[in-house]
């Protein structure tokens, strides 16, 4: 009825029948030259035709499907064929097995059909996937759900990323859990159970790459599952993060800092009013301790109690000033300085701010040459070496400090390419503390750099040293030894100007008493214009004492010649001592005038004299340095 052979020539896909035993070709349609390239005619001539066109590369793999499909019902294989033409073409095989009575396989027949473009497709698909991910940041990965997660695929681009083969992975089961920082790996196996809560998770772990070194990666992972809910595989994504971590570190790091400085800000502003106040309150007690003194009958015991008062009272006078000088942010006054002075004045400060289990010296071995320097910033240099040798030494332990003079010749360091050529004062200070590692020595004067632990330290402090002494010409070494000490030697180019420490003591200063000058004098605090008047009055002179200095300058105006003197202090309500200043020489500009500061505004001696002010007098001040300064005006 049905002309079985016609229609099965007219199927676009090839029929075939083969022998089961040696695959010969019993059977196989026209289509076959279109896959082939061979007549249905040749096939049959030739009965082994086809099992010889499969590539050699996949004939065994196919043959031993087949045999291994004799005892089932049917079979698929996907392979390569060679072409007639000797291009090479994918086929897909789908076969089945025909038994006979006697229960063995009489034959096979199956259909042949051209998947060549699909596998080119995929081919250019997997190429692009392949060249993408190389080129990607993101490392993907597949790994089974339990154990130490092995990975059971991840992409090639793992080798540029962190320096490993992919096989590493695939064929060690505990690479990757071997592989991650000691101190996440709880963290991050404790974790992962949320991934089989939620079925996804992100987390960030250290992972060793294969320089041996850390990097922080962000790992994303998601679940897979079959048809019935069940896990089967886990996908995920890896990516290094450790340039943003480092970022974020910084970030964290730079507002600290600015925390940091806005805080010390506040306090440099605070400390700074304060000392007005406490300068002010101080000079009435020298002041009035010292005429007190004068009082007294020579052998009696309470001159030498108001000499203890006096004494006191111009010691704390130089630790406000030297409180100050840490907490202000003034512009760079370098001067000459000597050197020995300098840290003689830095240590009187410091010690009274280091534990007294720390013993603090100072050895001056050498005649101390003069060198360039802002004193704010030589102390602040000493402060800051000070006290991380505190915290080197855990609060206890000794700070040895000392001076000599070198050439350049004499330096073996090797920042010392960037000096040059001359002599230096070469600065040691060397604490008994646990040492620095010769890693962290290679980074410690690196901004934000810190072995302390969170919140002890904002790895600023030996920047800045490195900073100040590269601003002035100089350097900075330091040599350590684990466990027993650390040395750090700063190097400051000697200048050709002798500066000798300042030897003029105020019993040295006469008393002039021939007083008989009219002096103005403008104090807003009370107490202190009752002193002044106090002590000039004693001395002769005509004072007359205003707490405001608008009525001053109101009272100044009415009549300019009453007054030989202006005496005027610069921080006040409503006009400042220097505005004061300027508006009576606009009046009469050859009266003389001495500006009192407790406070540095912006206003020193130098800026005083620049405004035709001939007197400058730091407060708190004694009776020696006020009748010096008139009298020093009066000479002129």
């Amino acid at each position: 009825m049905f002309d079985f052979k016609f229609i099965v020539d007219k199927l676009p896909g090839v029929i075939y029948v083969v022998d089961p035993e040696n695959h010969d070709i019993l059977y196989v349609n026209k289509a076959i030259q279109e896959i082939f390239g061979y007549t249905s005619e040749e096939c049959l001539e030739k009965p082994a035709l086809l099992i010889n066109s499969i590539h050699e590369d996949d004939k065994e793999r196919v043959l031993q499907e087949r045999k291994l499909n004799l005892n089932n019902e049917e079979g698929f294989l996907e392979y390569r064929i060679i072409h007639k033409d000797e291009k090479i073409r994918w086929v897909r095989d789908y076969s089945i097995t025909h038994m006979g009575e006697n229960g063995k396989t009489d034959f096979i027949f199956g259909s042949l059909s051209d998947i060549s473009e699909h596998k080119d497709q995929l081919a250019f698909a997997q190429q692009n996937l392949d060249e993408l991910l190389e080129e990607s940041a993101t490392v993907i990965y597949r790994c089974e759900p339990s154990g130490n997660f092995p990975a059971t695929f991840i992409s090639n681009n793992i080798n540029r990323q962190l320096g490993y083969k992919p096989e590493q992975f695939t064929n060690d089961a505990g690479f990757w859990a071997n592989h991650i920082h000691p101190d996440d790996q709880e963290h991050v196996f404790s974790n992962l159970g949320q991934l089989f809560e939620k079925g996804h998770y992100s987390h960030e772990y250290r992972f060793m790459n294969g320089n041996g070194n850390y990097v922080w990666m962000h790992d994303e992972l998601r679940l897979v599952k079959d048809v019935n809910g069940e896990v089967k595989d886990i996908i995920g994504n890896w990516i290094d993060i450790s340039k943003a971590k480092q970022l974020e570190l910084e970030k964290a790091e730079n507002e600290q800092a600015i925390q940091h400085a806005n805080k010390m800000q506040a306090i440099g502003t605070l400390a700074g009013g304060v000392a007005h106040e406490f300068n002010n309150m101080l000079g009435i007690i020298i002041g009035y301790t010292e005429i007190l003194s004068e009082t007294l009958v020579p052998d009696n015991n309470t001159k030498k109690y108001t000499s203890h008062v006096i004494n006191a009272a111009n010691r704390s006078k130089e630790i406000v000033e030297q409180l100050l000088s840490f907490s202000r942010n003034n512009y760079k006054k370098p001067r000459a300085i000597n050197l020995c002075s300098q840290i003689t004045d830095a240590i009187n400060f410091i010690k009274n701010t280091i534990p007294s289990s720390v013993k603090l010296e100072f050895n001056q071995n050498c005649n101390c040459k003069s060198v360039l320097i802002d004193p704010d910033e030589f102390n602040q240099i000493i402060i800051n070496l000070v006290s991380n040798a505190v915290h080197a030494m855990n609060n206890k332990g000794k700070i040895n400090i000392s001076v000599e003079e070198v050439s350049i010749n004499d330096l073996k360091i090797s920042d010392s390419k960037n000096l040059t050529e001359g002599s230096y004062m070469k600065v040691l200070v060397t604490d008994s503390g646990c040492g620095i590692s010769n890693e962290d020595r290679e980074k410690i004067f690196v901004p934000f750099y810190t072995t302390k632990d969170v919140g002890e330290g904002t790895g600023m402090g030996l920047a800045l040293v490195y900073s100040m002494l590269e601003s002035y010409g100089g350097t900075v070494n330091v040599v350590s030894e684990i466990g027993q000490y650390t040395t750090f030697e700063l190097y400051f180019p000697v200048i050709d100007q002798e500066v000798r420490p300042d030897s003029h003591s105020q019993e040295d200063i006469p008393l002039i008493q021939n007083g008989n000058s009219r002096i103005l004098f403008v104090d807003d605090e009370l107490l202190y214009n009752e002193l002044a008047s106090d002590i000039l009055n004693k001395l002769g002179y005509e004072v007359t004492t205003f707490t405001s200095s608008p009525e001053a300058l109101e009272h100044f105006r009415l009549d300019p010649y009453a007054y030989d003197l202006l005496i005027t202090d610069q921080v006040m309500p409503e006009i400042l001592g220097t505005e004061l200043c300027e508006a009576v020489l606009q009046i009469r500009n050859d009266i003389n005038i001495i500006l009192c500061s407790g406070y540095n505004s912006g206003v020193n001696k130098e800026i005083a004299l620049s405004k035709n002010i001939k007197g400058y007098i730091p407060k708190p001040f004694t009776q020696k340095d006020l009748i010096s300064e008139i009298n020093m005006l009066k000479k002129h």
